[in-house]
């Protein structure tokens, strides 16, 4: 059992040029989409690529970059594992650090962007409400992706 990641956007543009960075973005099926209740017109699973520590077809690498409790823990708000910037480069914080800069640009662009993270497709225990992020205001060094969560991004 693994998780799942689904993006959900209203970018017309294909997200499969991003793929790098440890994760590729795939069309998601449409039954998870439903059983998600994802609200915009394009679906991405983002799943590992299975390339040098990357978990290959689901989304484990983009949650399970951080650990310890900050004081946000809740809201995917945590201690990072490694802080320099050097030790970013071949950590497993790759995947997530590429997902929120994906992000990031489709928020700059002014698309609207939603994430929801489950274990093993368990849609029913996702969240219905989502909780706001800034992309502004947010450290990309203290956010990670847990358990039933969905994230819209602004």
């Amino acid at each position: 059992m693994c998780f799942t990641v689904l993006l959900s956007t209203d970018c017309p543009d294909d997200l499969f040029c991003q793929n790098g960075s440890g994760i590729c973005f795939q069309p998601a099926d449409d039954q998870s989409v439903r059983a998600a209740a994802m609200p915009y017109a394009r679906n991405y699973d983002v799943a590992g690529d299975g390339s040098g520590d990357s978990h290959g077809g689901c989304g484990c690498g983009c949650c399970f970059s951080f650990y310890g409790d900050g004081a946000f823990a809740e809201y995917g708000f945590r201690e990072p594992e490694m802080t320099s910037p050097e030790m970013l480069k071949c950590s497993p914080m790759r995947e997530t650090l590429h997902l929120q800069e994906v992000i990031r640009h489709l928020v700059r662009q002014g698309w609207r962007v939603q994430l929801a993270a489950v274990w093993a497709e368990d849609w029913g225990s996702l969240q219905r409400e989502a909780e706001v992020v800034s992309m502004v205001v947010l450290n990309p060094l203290h956010f990670a992706l847990y358990e039933n969560v969905r994230f819209e991004f602004v």
